[in-house]
């Protein structure tokens, strides 16, 4: 887009309806600018219900634009910062117009073969391709599994799909370092955080992240799907840049670029750690809910608290007050509240300038004491629920007590955690209602604690349940 630009053949102030002609009244006034800095409003696609799971993978940009157009804006353009995908497939789009080049043939024009990026590509399910690698999923506590081949990249317009090497990014990098593809003027503007309505700034930039770590300027923009995970992160300060290529989704790249960068710049790393009583310490140990399905489980270890989510976040967080703790390997962070008699109410989750708050589940399920079981019927049915759930497909579709959306997604496919599932024992249980935790599309009530005989040993999981006593999800958790 910025190659255009510098061409003098568009201006990040034109109009989306300027190129393309079939999208929505409410979008034709949206700016190339907006798109740029995902302050379009225009909703992610892939956080449409189903979208992803529709596609061929001969799916056109027009396809993928389609699901999208009638979906109301999620905020008036400029109020907001808002990521979306769909805002890269229309700057695919625009691109095609302006150049006579599809996305892909513009990219290996302007950009791979002038560079020499002789491994960087498109990814197809087609062809042949020397040395790519396969994918894998992470089942939180289920463990490691082959993801299907292609599966999640064979749509991608503008927003992903390209096949690639850490030596053809390094010369992608050292082109950002010259003005051998963009000008001094033009990376300024990229990597300036962005003015929105109100006058504020925002931490993103024109297709990039922005923000300080300890101080240190770092540019940055993370990528993938559920299997592979990428990052590429510029030190400008320190004349460092990391790139994490991962053929795994539940690899933290965050982490692995902060943790790189520490061996090189130790600045990088905590500073100011504190000592706090192992006491407090202990009531901060638990379950939380976050990012709208995701559980995630806080343990002490030492004078430190471990923060896991069956191996994709695992990392240390150092106390640098007696409430906050930051991690030892990456730019994120934890906030503790509590009551005057030490109960935990809340806990707030910081990666870089972004913080959000998570929902209190509840204590370890190592931690708690069993309890006489008090709906000896209601386990076995929630027994015969996980023995669905790990067969998927009409299993899931015909047993009984299961939420509507939930039913839905596991049907999709298996549920490996649950392979050799012998016996189930009722632990304890706990009141969430209010803490506005969602699972699958609905709110939960109760979460139920069990501990599970597998073949492969025993686990502990969380039931999650509605008030009329469906399950809308579960999780397994630490042995």
């Amino acid at each position: 887009m910025f190659l255009l630009k510098q061409d003098n053949k568009l201006s990040l102030e034109d109009k989306l309806g300027s190129y393309i002609d079939d999208v929505p009244e409410r979008w034709k006034a949206i700016t190339i600018r907006q798109l740029l800095s995902h302050t379009s409003g225009i909703p992610d696609y892939l956080n449409v219900d189903d979208v992803r799971h529709e596609f061929n993978h001969d799916a056109t940009p027009e396809d993928i634009i389609n699901v999208v157009k009638a979906v109301p804006l999620k905020i008036v353009p400029g109020a907001k910062w808002t990521y979306s995908n769909t805002d890269y497939v229309l700057l695919g789009m625009i691109i095609k117009k302006v150049s006579g080049e599809t996305y892909d043939e513009f990219l290996a024009h302007r950009v791979f073969s002038p560079l020499h990026m002789t491994a960087t590509r498109r990814d197809t399910p087609d062809d042949v391709v020397p040395n790519r690698a396969s994918g894998y999923l992470w089942y939180g506590f289920g463990g490691l599994h082959n993801a299907d081949f292609l599966r999640y990249r064979e749509t991608r317009h503008g927003d992903g799909g390209i096949l690639s090497t850490v030596k053809d990014l390094a010369k992608w990098d050292a082109a950002l370092s010259t003005d051998t593809l963009l000008t001094a003027s033009t990376k300024r503007e990229m990597w300036s955080p962005i003015t929105l309505n109100d006058g504020s700034s925002y931490s993103h930039g024109l297709g990039w992240f922005i923000d300080r770590v300890n101080g240190h300027l770092h540019i940055s923009h993370a990528g993938g799907d559920p299997e592979s995970a990428t990052m590429l992160a510029r030190y400008p300060d320190d004349g460092l840049t990391v790139i994490v290529l991962a053929n795994g989704g539940a690899a933290n790249v965050f982490a692995l670029d902060n943790g790189v960068a520490q061996c090189y710049v130790p600045s990088l790393g905590p500073q100011g750690v504190v000592s706090v009583d192992q006491r407090i310490l202990d009531s901060y140990t638990g379950y939380c809910n976050v990012w709208g399905g995701n559980v995630f489980q806080v343990r002490r270890d030492g004078e430190a608290l471990v923060v896991d989510d069956g191996g994709r976040l695992t990392g240390t967080f150092e106390p640098v007050s007696q409430t906050k703790f930051v991690a030892a390997d990456c730019d994120r962070g934890m906030t503790f509240a509590s009551d005057s008699r030490g109960v935990l109410k809340s806990v707030s989750l910081r990666l870089g300038d972004w913080t959000t708050e998570a929902q209190i589940i509840g204590p370890l399920a190592s931690s708690v004491k069993p309890k006489p079981d008090p709906d000896v019927d209601r386990t076995q049915r929630i027994l015969k629920v996980l023995r669905a759930f790990e067969r998927g497909g009409e299993p899931v579709e015909s047993v009984e007590g299961v939420a509507p959306q939930a039913r839905k997604d596991f049907a999709r496919g298996p549920a490996p955690e649950f392979s050799g599932t012998q016996s189930i024992s009722y632990l304890t249980e706990f009141d969430v209602s209010g803490r506005k935790i969602e699972r699958h599309g609905a709110e939960v009530s109760h979460v139920l604690y069990y501990r599970l005989k597998l073949t492969s040993g025993p686990r502990y999981v969380l039931v999650y349940l509605t008030k009329d006593e469906f399950i809308t999800d579960q999780d397994v958790v630490e042995r």
